[in-house]
Protein backbone atom coordinates (compact mmCIF):
# COMPACT_ATOMS: atom_id res chain seq x y z
CA UNK A 1 0.00 0.00 0.00
CA UNK A 2 2.64 2.38 1.09
CA UNK A 3 4.63 1.86 -2.44
CA UNK A 4 1.45 2.77 -4.44
CA UNK A 5 0.91 6.42 -2.64
CA UNK A 6 4.38 7.74 -4.46
CA UNK A 7 2.90 6.64 -8.03
CA UNK A 8 -0.56 8.23 -7.02
CA UNK A 9 1.46 11.70 -5.41
CA UNK A 10 3.64 11.51 -8.76
CA UNK A 11 0.25 11.00 -10.92
CA UNK A 12 -0.95 14.32 -9.47
CA UNK A 13 1.89 16.37 -9.39
CA UNK A 14 2.29 15.77 -13.28
CA UNK A 15 -1.50 16.70 -13.63
CA UNK A 16 -1.50 19.80 -11.76
CA UNK A 17 1.96 20.39 -13.75
CA UNK A 18 -0.14 20.01 -17.34
CA UNK A 19 -2.87 21.95 -16.22
CA UNK A 20 -0.84 24.86 -14.70
CA UNK A 21 1.14 25.67 -17.72
CA UNK A 22 -2.09 25.93 -20.11
CA UNK A 23 -0.97 23.10 -22.10
CA UNK A 24 -3.33 22.67 -25.33
CA UNK A 25 -3.30 20.29 -27.77
CA UNK A 26 -1.05 21.14 -31.18
CA UNK A 27 -3.98 21.10 -33.55
CA UNK A 28 -6.45 23.64 -34.92
CA UNK A 29 -9.98 22.20 -34.50
CA UNK A 30 -12.22 21.54 -37.70
CA UNK A 31 -13.08 24.64 -39.10
CA UNK A 32 -14.71 25.72 -42.48
CA UNK A 33 -13.20 28.50 -44.62
CA UNK A 34 -13.21 29.95 -47.64
CA UNK A 35 -10.58 31.21 -50.62
CA UNK A 36 -10.94 33.46 -52.83
CA UNK A 37 -7.74 33.26 -55.60
CA UNK A 38 -6.93 35.36 -58.54
CA UNK A 39 -4.09 35.12 -61.11
CA UNK A 40 -1.14 36.56 -60.25
CA UNK A 41 -1.14 39.76 -60.99
CA UNK A 42 -4.51 40.47 -61.71
CA UNK A 43 -6.75 42.60 -60.45
CA UNK A 44 -8.01 41.21 -56.66
CA UNK A 45 -11.18 39.12 -57.52
CA UNK A 46 -10.68 38.98 -61.01
CA UNK A 47 -11.03 36.26 -62.67
CA UNK A 48 -11.60 34.41 -59.28
CA UNK A 49 -11.56 30.85 -58.25
CA UNK A 50 -13.39 30.14 -54.92
CA UNK A 51 -12.51 27.47 -52.59
CA UNK A 52 -14.67 26.12 -49.87
CA UNK A 53 -12.07 24.20 -47.39
CA UNK A 54 -13.75 21.55 -44.64
CA UNK A 55 -10.65 20.95 -42.12
CA UNK A 56 -13.02 18.18 -40.22
CA UNK A 57 -13.59 16.22 -43.94
CA UNK A 58 -10.76 16.80 -45.10
CA UNK A 59 -12.52 18.01 -48.15
CA UNK A 60 -12.32 20.80 -50.61
CA UNK A 61 -14.94 22.67 -52.86
CA UNK A 62 -14.13 24.34 -55.91
CA UNK A 63 -17.54 26.40 -55.37
CA UNK A 64 -17.81 28.14 -58.88
CA UNK A 65 -15.86 25.47 -60.63
CA UNK A 66 -17.45 23.04 -63.65
CA UNK A 67 -20.02 21.31 -61.84
CA UNK A 68 -18.87 22.71 -58.56
CA UNK A 69 -16.34 19.36 -57.85
CA UNK A 70 -15.29 18.16 -54.52
CA UNK A 71 -11.77 16.98 -53.66
CA UNK A 72 -9.33 15.75 -51.00
CA UNK A 73 -8.07 18.80 -49.01
CA UNK A 74 -4.74 18.10 -46.66
CA UNK A 75 -3.62 20.48 -43.88
CA UNK A 76 0.09 20.92 -42.60
CA UNK A 77 1.16 23.50 -40.52
CA UNK A 78 2.39 26.07 -43.47
CA UNK A 79 -0.10 24.63 -46.77
CA UNK A 80 -3.44 23.18 -47.76
CA UNK A 81 -3.06 20.73 -50.66
CA UNK A 82 -6.06 20.44 -53.42
CA UNK A 83 -6.63 17.17 -55.32
CA UNK A 84 -9.09 17.08 -57.50
CA UNK A 85 -10.24 14.31 -59.56
CA UNK A 86 -11.47 13.76 -63.76
CA UNK A 87 -14.51 15.22 -64.52
CA UNK A 88 -16.39 15.08 -67.48
CA UNK A 89 -16.42 19.13 -67.84
CA UNK A 90 -12.99 19.36 -65.83
CA UNK A 91 -9.05 18.13 -66.06
CA UNK A 92 -7.85 16.73 -62.88
CA UNK A 93 -6.40 19.24 -61.21
CA UNK A 94 -3.73 19.16 -57.81
CA UNK A 95 -2.71 22.90 -55.94
CA UNK A 96 -0.77 23.66 -53.00
CA UNK A 97 -1.94 26.47 -51.08
CA UNK A 98 0.96 28.30 -48.70
CA UNK A 99 -0.75 29.45 -45.68
CA UNK A 100 1.28 32.53 -44.33
CA UNK A 101 1.27 34.30 -47.88
CA UNK A 102 -1.53 33.14 -50.15
CA UNK A 103 0.55 32.28 -52.94
CA UNK A 104 -1.20 28.92 -54.54
CA UNK A 105 0.62 26.79 -57.26
CA UNK A 106 -1.71 24.83 -59.05
CA UNK A 107 -1.56 22.15 -61.87
CA UNK A 108 -4.22 20.77 -63.80
CA UNK A 109 -4.35 17.87 -66.88
CA UNK A 110 -3.29 14.13 -67.18
CA UNK A 111 -2.07 12.92 -63.36
CA UNK A 112 -1.14 16.35 -62.05
CA UNK A 113 1.61 16.87 -59.34
CA UNK A 114 2.57 20.41 -57.75
CA UNK A 115 5.27 18.42 -55.83
CA UNK A 116 7.66 17.93 -58.43
CA UNK A 117 9.36 21.25 -59.74
CA UNK A 118 8.64 19.79 -63.64
CA UNK A 119 4.77 20.42 -65.38
CA UNK A 120 4.25 17.51 -66.87
CA UNK A 121 3.91 17.48 -70.75
CA UNK A 122 0.91 18.71 -71.75
CA UNK A 123 -0.35 19.65 -68.21
CA UNK A 124 -0.91 23.30 -67.26
CA UNK A 125 0.88 24.94 -64.41
CA UNK A 126 -0.29 28.66 -63.00
CA UNK A 127 0.23 30.81 -59.92
CA UNK A 128 -2.15 32.33 -58.34
CA UNK A 129 -2.87 35.19 -55.43
CA UNK A 130 -5.63 33.31 -52.58
CA UNK A 131 -7.19 35.36 -49.45
CA UNK A 132 -9.42 34.06 -47.28
CA UNK A 133 -12.68 35.41 -47.48
CA UNK A 134 -16.14 35.29 -45.61
CA UNK A 135 -17.23 31.69 -45.61
CA UNK A 136 -20.37 32.57 -47.50
CA UNK A 137 -22.32 32.83 -51.16
CA UNK A 138 -22.36 36.55 -52.64
CA UNK A 139 -25.25 36.59 -53.40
Amino acid sequence: MTAVRPIIARLVLLAGAAVLCGCKPDFDPPAISQLSCSPEGAAPGAGALVFVLDTGLSQVTWANGPETPRGRLTVDDYNYRFSFPATPKAYASEAVVQRYDGRMEREFGTQPSVATAVTKVGNVRQVWRCATVPSKPKV
